[in-house]
């Protein structure tokens, strides 16, 4: 038979013979497959180029041998608890907390609110109060919300002005009080009293 080219001969002899395998019962296997043994030999050569990574490991040592100049540099450790100033007094710790807990009852509150005035010379411990064009167009949310605003700020007017009398007892003892307690409960007062001063200039500004 005359295929009319050697090209065409020696195409389809390499065809049949990389078909052949010796490990099928006609010696004949689908190209482009390979044997157990070719695969196997194939993984063994492919293991001996694999290098071993020398990169060094990083290791996080612990912080025992950092100094606190160090410690402050790097910043404070967010998961250490902040340790409290100082304790309440035994005296006063459960009666803050029983109504910090549970409130006073109305009687009891309206007798530790009136038992103090306000002073005559400092008028913006009393809240201002809205003008009547504005409440009237004010719904009845508004309206609640703001009385109850209202409310609050008279409470804490009548706390600065107790606080106010404790801090004349202070200043006016010139003699009696040791210079250093003199000093410290002059300070903590006057904080607290520039505290609270604040809460209620925040709420008259929430009120407007």
């Amino acid at each position: 038979m005359n295929f009319g080219s050697s090209s065409v001969a020696v195409s389809l002899y390499s065809r049949a013979h990389t078909g052949r395998s010796s490990n099928s019962p006609d010696g004949f296997r689908p190209s482009g497959t390979a044997s157990a043994e070719e695969a196997e030999s194939d993984q063994e050569m492919g293991l001996e180029n694999v290098k071993v990574d020398a990169s060094p490991v990083l290791i996080i040592h612990d912080d025992n041998g950092i100094s606190e100049e160090t410690r402050n540099i790097l910043g404070p450790d967010p998961s250490k608890k902040k340790k409290c100033g100082f304790n309440l007094h035994a005296a006063v710790e459960p009666i803050w907390s029983h109504i910090l807990a549970f409130g006073f009852s109305s009687e009891e509150k309206d007798r530790l609110f009136k038992k103090y005035e306000m002073p005559e010379n400092c008028k913006l411990l009393t809240p201002p109060i809205i003008n009547p064009e504005i409440s009237a167009s004010m719904n009845a949310l508004h309206t609640a919300r703001d009385d109850t605003h209202l409310n609050y700020q008279n409470q804490i007017g009548k706390v600065l002005a107790t606080l106010g009398r404790a801090i004349n007892v202070i200043l006016e003892e010139e003699t009696s009080i040791p210079k250093q307690v003199k000093e410290n409960l002059l300070a903590y007062t006057a904080d607290s009293g520039r505290m609270l001063c604040t809460i209620v200039n925040e709420m008259s500004n929430k009120r407007r």
